[in-house]
């Protein structure tokens, strides 16, 4: 009963800091709002431009139509821009000045020498990188051998080559599959800005400190733990308020993608929030300044978000390493797959479950050696 009664204390006490409420509240709508509209289209789906491919053909044979019916056919005539060039050094020209992405050229006679069994080959220019225009090529030389070998070179043999589909086109649906900008955001700013929410936990501790209310507070028959919880329950309820309405503004006002399970998505805010609140009245406890441990608690809140990924994903084995010991990794882990995936992965909610068990103790540690 004592327990909730300080929890509860605690917690009007926190919620009459108006000023400290609405900032905690804006902010985070504000940054998710900024951050999700301007890096949308980093997230979002890219339309490919039509790759421009030059042809320059000195065969006025078969080789030269059915090349022609080849680029111009569907689906790759959808991929394509093809165009002519006046010579082969024009062509070459245009793709070393970026103009042009590939270049073919055909050979003069090179339909006279298919025809007499000789060798001739299709040449390609194409600028570094470009792997389209490539297997394109490749793929109309291996159905032209497979028709002539079993056809014997038959030029209408050569001309049903386009016929056959070359390119599949196979829609990618990423809707509610991959986060977009407001997506992302709305999850990974949320757990930076309760990492900044660890402050009520901060004032939990440093106010008392500051009028001697902790004094006072030792000499009633009330054991050090149960200030220490009464605290904690009562910074933590602050803080998972504070996630419960980000979590149903950007749901509900940004239409945000938070289809997932609603009773995961609680226990991981939850977790969070624990771990929040603990980490602030450690530093408290350890620094006894409010500025010190503000400073301090902004710092860990930014290089937790940057390892994890929350302000944009990165990559590489010291970021990883990192990542580690973030407990937003394992929040995002955790919220990330059971939305886009439909799983429920248990090793991340174990993970924020010995962070918070870590940080308590700690919390407990530090609270006790005060109290000394």
């Amino acid at each position: 009963m004592k327990i909730w009664t300080i929890a509860t204390y605690t917690f009007l006490r926190q919620i009459r800091d108006y000023k400290s409420m609405a900032a905690f509240m804006i902010l985070p709508i504000v940054m998710i709002l900024v951050l999700g509209s301007a890096l949308d289209s980093f997230y979002s789906p890219k339309t490919i431009a039509l790759m421009k491919v030059g042809t320059y053909s000195g065969d006025r044979g078969f080789i030269n139509d059915s090349l022609k019916q080849f680029l111009t056919s569907n689906p790759i005539a959808n991929q394509i821009e093809t165009l002519q060039a006046e010579s082969v050094e024009a062509g070459i020209e245009r793709v070393k000045s970026d103009e042009w992405d590939a270049f073919i050229a055909i050979q003069p006679n090179t339909s006279e020498a298919l025809q007499q069994g000789d060798k001739a080959a299709l040449v390609l220019y194409s600028q570094t990188g470009t792997t389209f225009a490539g297997p394109l090529l490749e793929s109309f030389v291996r159905d032209y051998n497979l028709n002539a070998v079993l056809l014997s070179l038959s030029i209408e043999a050569v001309n049903g080559v386009s016929n056959q589909p070359i390119v599949k086109q196979i829609p990618i649906v990423t809707e509610g599959k991959k986060p977009g900008g407001m997506d992302y955001y709305a999850v990974t700013t949320m757990f930076q800005c309760l990492l900044f929410g660890a402050l009520f936990g901060v004032f939990a501790v440093t106010k008392d400190l500051g009028n001697y209310t902790h004094r006072r507070l030792l000499t009633t028959p009330v054991r050090s733990s149960a200030f220490m919880t009464g605290k904690l329950l009562g910074s933590t309820a602050i803080v998972f308020m504070i996630a419960l309405f980000i979590f149903i503004v950007t749901k509900f006002g940004f239409k945000s993608n938070w289809d997932g399970n609603l009773e995961l998505i609680l226990s991981v805010l939850l977790l969070f929030s624990i771990i929040a609140a603990a980490m602030g009245m450690l530093l408290g406890y350890l620094t006894k300044s409010t500025m010190i441990s503000s400073l301090l608690m902004f710092i860990l809140s930014t290089v937790f978000t940057l390892v994890a990924g929350g302000f944009s994903p990165m990559k590489g084995k010291l970021i990883e390493l990192l990542s580690k010991l973030s407990p937003n990794t394992y929040a995002q882990e955790a919220l990330f797959t059971n939305i886009y995936e439909d799983k429920i992965m248990l090793s991340p909610l174990i993970r924020l479950v010995l962070f918070a068990g870590i940080v308590i103790c700690l919390t407990v540690l530090a609270g006790r050696r005060r109290v000394q």
